[in-house]
Parts: C-alpha cells; sequence; structure tokens
C-alpha cells in the first residue's frame, strides 16, 4: 500500500475484498460474535441494576468476553487477508492470537484510564462552569479517540506476528490521522447509505399518506440488510486498518 493512496481506493479495497470472501469471514467471526452477544443479551438486566456493584462486575466480564472473541477472529481476518491461500482454522488460538489478546487487554486499560481522567476533570471544572465543563468534555473526548489511534496499530501488528513497542505505533502514525478518519467516515457512510436512503423513502410515503402500507414489506429485507452491511463493515475496517499499519510500517 502506497503512503500516497487515495481513500476511495483504500475504502473500495476494504470492501470488495470482504464482500468477496463473505463466508471466510463469517467462518472466524460468526462464533466469537455470537458468544459475546449472548452474554450481553443474558447480562442486559443486571447491567442496568440498581446495585453498582453488580453492574460494575457483569460490565468486566463482558468487557473481557468481547476482548477474547476479538483476539479470536480479527488475527484470523488479518491474516486471512494477507495470505487467503492459507486458509482459516476456525477453532485454532495460536501465538498470534495470544499477542493480540495481551496488547489489546493493555490497549483497552489505558484507553480506559484516559475516559477515566478526561470525565474525572470535566465533571470537576463543570461544578463551576457547565460551558466550560463540557468544552473539557468534548476536548478530552477527542484527546482520547486521537489517543488511541495512534496507539492502536501495536494490535495489527500483533495479529501479524510482528514486534513493534506502543511507541513504535506512535512515531510511525504521524501524519495520517486524518486520512484515517476520512477511511473511517467514508465506510461508515457508504455502508450505512441504504438505512439513509430507506428512512428517506419511508418520511416520503408517510408524507404522502401512504405509509407503511407501502414501507411495511421492506421491513424484514431492510433489516436483514442491516445486519449484513454491519458485518461488512467489521470486516471491511479491519481491512483498512491493516493497510493503515502496512502503510505507516514502510515510513
Amino acid at each position: 500500500m502506497k503512503q500516497n493512496e487515495p481513500i476511495l481506493k483504500i475504502v473500495k479495497r476494504s470492501l470488495s475484498f470482504t464482500f468477496k470472501n463473505i463466508i471466510p469471514f463469517l467462518k472466524c467471526w460468526a462464533v466469537p460474535f455470537l458468544v459475546s452477544s449472548i452474554f450481553y443479551a443474558l447480562s442486559s438486566y443486571y447491567l442496568t441494576s440498581t446495585h453498582w456493584f453488580v453492574s460494575a462486575i457483569v460490565a468486566i466480564v463482558s468487557v473481557a468476553i468481547n476482548l477474547v472473541a476479538a483476539s479470536v477472529w480479527v488475527p484470523k481476518w488479518i491474516n486471512f487477508y494477507e495470505s487467503p491461500k492459507k486458509g482459516i482454522k476456525i477453532f485454532a488460538f495460536e501465538e498470534t492470537n495470544k499477542e493480540y489478546l495481551q496488547r489489546s487487554t493493555v490497549f483497552l486499560v489505558g484507553v480506559a484510564l484516559l475516559l477515566f481522567f478526561g470525565v474525572g476533570i470535566s465533571t470537576l471544572v463543570g461544578h463551576y462552569s457547565s460551558i466550560f465543563g463540557s468544552v473539557i468534555a468534548c476536548v478530552s473526548m477527542a484527546a482520547v479517540f486521537y489517543i488511541s489511534y495512534r496507539f492502536s496499530f501495536i494490535l495489527p501488528a500483533a495479529a501479524l506476528g510482528e514486534k513493534i513497542t506502543f511507541m513504535d505505533s506512535w512515531r510511525q502514525s504521524r501524519g495520517f490521522s486524518w486520512k484515517f478518519l476520512a477511511v473511517v467516515l467514508t465506510l461508515t457512510f457508504l455502508i450505512n447509505l441504504p438505512f439513509i436512503l430507506m428512512g428517506l423513502f419511508s418520511i416520503l410515503m408517510y408524507q404522502i399518506k401512504i405509509g407503511m402500507g407501502i414501507f411495511g414489506p421492506f421491513t424484514l429485507p431492510g433489516t436483514l440488510l442491516m445486519v449484513f452491511a454491519n458485518i461488512l463493515l467489521f470486516g471491511a475496517f479491519t481491512v483498512a486498518w491493516t493497510d493503515f499499519y502496512k502503510m505507516i510500517r514502510k515510513k
């Protein structure tokens, strides 16, 4: 991947590869996702429990399950993107999976500490001035997203079995933040475009007093399309993320 490669080309390649290889993607993604989704569904009541300790324990367990789930499917999908001929070992948990789990845990703990610090500062200031508190909250969130982006390439490196440090990720990712943000926003917009159009169509039908009489039959196909689009987004974003890592690695 060239460092000056156009954004739309990156987006097109990530969507095209995921769409053409949707079955292999489902092989490595479906089981971990279902496990984490089932746990979330079963524990959703306790997440909103009035007792903060119960909610905290369930939330921590839920995050841990999602970390393990991601460490199962992300390295497999990234390595399949790098070498499709090798195929996917569905139930294997190899060294790259373990490395990804370790680094993603450290990464997530760091992000959580940043969020805790940002929320604490904005809350403290908010007691004296709600306006300044809101401004600091927005600035803190932007800073957390930016810092997370700069350090995030430690994860695709782990998935590929490459040894880089968090500071390597920070140094090498300098100068690509706006391009990375543009790719993420473009991917999100294109995948959600059908739903935007369907929403506009439903509003139009409602305005001319036809409403659900016409739009009703499209509800099930629309729901299935939404599910497929979100699946596509998982795979496409991971491919684009990997491409960005390979790009900064060449610096």
